[in-house]
């Protein structure tokens, strides 16, 4: 997953796609009901031309998704894995403290393989940071969680047992 459309958003790729006049290159895919709105390409020309409000909008959502998608993309390409998970599982848990998602889906969440995903589970669980049942995770210990995301942990990270971090 490369980003997430919130309601009120527009599709940085489809915004890019639209002004450069490229086909959609991507496959979008939704988690949750939703209600959208598509224009032809002529009509969104035509508005980008001629109405500073719909312009704004455009630019300012573009502006802040780009922004979102570079941040993405500096956490992937320097940020380990089990930082980017123990990120995630705090931000999924935000609220509630449990994460209603099955390691095969933080898995593609996060550009991995369930495998390596449930070896981290299994070791914040023996740790007691998660309890982990049937397609959800339940946070037990955000201090620590949140510790281990920030990398303040690196030097005493628990080492996986069963093999290296893919």
């Amino acid at each position: 997953m490369l980003y997430q459309v919130g309601a009120g958003e527009t599709c940085v790729l489809t915004t890019s796609c639209l002004m450069a006049g490229n086909p959609f290159p991507a496959e979008s895919t939704v988690q949750a009901d939703v209600l959208l709105a598509a224009i032809p390409a002529d009509v969104f020309l035509k508005l980008m031309s001629s109405s500073p409000r719909f312009r704004h909008y455009v630019l300012s959502n573009y502006g802040d998704l780009l922004s979102s998608l570079i941040m993405l993309v500096d956490e992937v390409a320097f940020a380990s894995l089990d930082l980017r998970l123990a990120r995630r599982l705090l931000a999924e848990a935000e609220g509630s403290r449990v994460v209603s998602k099955t390691h095969q889906q933080l898995a593609l969440d996060l550009g991995s393989v369930r495998e390596v995903i449930s070896r981290y589970v299994s070791e914040w669980e023996r740790l007691g940071w998660l309890r982990s049942s049937r397609g959800s995770i339940e946070v037990l210990d955000m201090a620590a969680l949140a510790t281990y995301g920030a990398g303040d942990a690196a030097l005493s990270r628990p080492a996986l047992r069963s093999g290296s971090q893919a």
